[in-house]
């Protein structure tokens, strides 16, 4: 039969690896392991056939790589007791756990494992524990010591991993920001205050901006929140609060016409800044041909001046 692994998985280990068959009942535990050695492979190379040692692990977690090494659906031998006085202090460990192996940041007496490679492992539990239903605590998820008479996970930080697994179990049910950097939106005319509870008045409303920044802020009804640049006006706005600003291209007029070139405009369709004299005085269309630049699908060249002005520059 196939073996089981997280989609989180960076490789799999072709070697055959020392295996009690597929499992005969479901998976409640996960128990923790660290290697003894800050080399990756020397434990690998323990868990084969070929070591004949009689040991294994599902997997192992460096600081960016989970390696796949016995299925999930298959029995690791990683908590069973050496025999003898080693008895284990829960029902049939092995056949009931996942066992994950950690390489070690430092070596005797601390035997540390890295931060990174912690949170590389949390992602792993928080998949493990969806997948299989199981909650993320103390009573899921135990040290190797908890199980059988050993020192393993050495300096393993239990309380670390399992915050951290959670932080990544809660961060896997956040959906995608709505909104990016860059983007123009609106807000809306129920919002209530900025994230900082400055009240917003009733005019400033269906005000648009563009998105400066965005991070996680959970609150009400949103899970981000957005710096927006409101004509000079930073405001800090609730997700919840904005909506895309509606695109409205502005266009529609024609050869022979007269129009005002806006006070407000600041380039030529061509790209040259527009100057102050040639600003709030008419102009008759002696052209016109369609584009798509910024808010206009058209840009009108004027008499007098012979340049080119985006749509959205006269009116």
């Amino acid at each position: 039969m196939a073996e089981v692994y997280s989609s989180l998985t960076t490789s799999k280990d072709p070697r055959l690896m020392f295996n009690g068959g597929l499992r005969q009942r479901a998976i409640d535990t996960i128990v923790v392991h660290h290697n003894a050695t800050t080399n990756k492979q020397v434990a690998l190379n323990t868990w084969t056939l070929e070591a004949n040692n009689w040991t294994s692990a599902h997997y192992e977690i460096t600081d960016t790589e989970i390696i796949g090494a016995v299925g999930e659906n298959y029995v690791a031998y990683h908590a069973g007791g050496t025999g003898g006085a080693d008895v284990p202090k829960m029902s049939d460990p092995n056949g009931r756990s996942i066992g994950l192996e950690h390489v070690n940041s430092s070596g005797a007496p601390s035997w540390g494992v890295s931060d990174a490679t912690l949170r590389n492992s949390a992602r792993l539990i928080a998949d493990i524990c969806k997948r299989y239903n199981l909650p993320i605590n103390r009573n899921t998820i135990k040290l190797h010591r908890e199980v059988t008479s050993t020192a393993c996970p050495g300096g393993l930080d239990i309380d670390k991993l399992i915050r951290y697994a959670n932080e990544a179990a809660n961060a896997s049910n956040v959906p995608v920001a709505k909104f990016k950097v860059g983007n123009q939106i609106v807000l809306t005319k129920n919002a209530w205050a900025t994230t900082y509870g400055t009240r917003f008045r009733d005019s400033e409303h269906n005000s648009w901006g563009t998105v400066k920044s965005v991070k996680r802020y959970d609150k009400s009804n949103s899970h981000w929140s957005y710096e927006i640049n409101f004509s000079g006006v930073i405001w800090n706005v609730l997700e919840q609060d904005l909506l895309t600003r509606p695109v409205q291209k502005a266009g529609g007029f024609k050869v022979g016409q007269t129009i005002t070139l806006k006070g407000s405009a600041y380039k030529w369709q061509t790209g040259q800044v527009i100057k102050d004299f040639a600003k709030n005085k008419q102009y008759k269309i002696k052209s016109v041909k369609a584009v798509n630049q910024s808010d206009s699908n058209q840009a009108v060249l004027l008499e007098g001046v012979v340049s080119w002005a985006l749509a959205q520059d006269v009116q």
